[in-house]
């Protein structure tokens, strides 16, 4: 039933059964720019294909199937680098930019906050520069006019 299960597995199912082992449904949501639930369903179905109690025996199945599991014993089990959050498809990076699900950050809101009034006040100096600068060219010309001679 499980090598039966292995082969009605959809890519999705794969994909997070491959994370499972090392992160939690909402870093999985994240990285695939779906909510925990879809996960979870994702997870429960992949279960149900494999007869498995758990996800992470499903995963481990799947691992130890695809060759990417070294150490069953242990918490180091290893995934294969596919499985990276940052090493997402084009396919999946696509798709999740188009549904508007692109990457996401886990800034605070605070955090968010003292990022925009940073970014503002960055814009503010630069305009008061950029006037100072002005008039100081507008000083210069003056200064040449009241001489006789043309400004630059």
């Amino acid at each position: 039933m499980r090598e039966q299960g292995l082969q009605e597995l959809t890519d999705r199912e794969r994909d997070a059964l491959r994370l499972v082992l090392d992160h939690s449904f909402d870093e999985i949501g994240r990285t695939f720019g779906v909510s925990k639930s879809a996960v979870a369903q994702r997870l429960t179905a992949a279960k149900a294909k494999l007869g498995t109690n758990s996800a992470r025996d499903a995963a481990r199945f799947l691992g130890e199937h695809e060759g990417w599991l070294h150490n069953r014993t242990g918490t180091n089990e290893q995934v294969p680098d596919t499985a990276a959050p940052g090493l997402l498809s084009l396919r999946q990076r696509i798709i999740g930019l188009l549904k508007g699900r692109g990457e996401r950050n886990d800034l605070t809101g605070t955090q968010k906050l003292v990022l925009t009034f940073g970014a503002a006040l960055m814009v503010l100096l630069f305009i008061a520069l950029l006037a100072s600068a002005l008039a100081q060219l507008g000083t210069v010309g003056q200064i040449y006019i009241s001489q006789g001679r043309k400004p630059l």
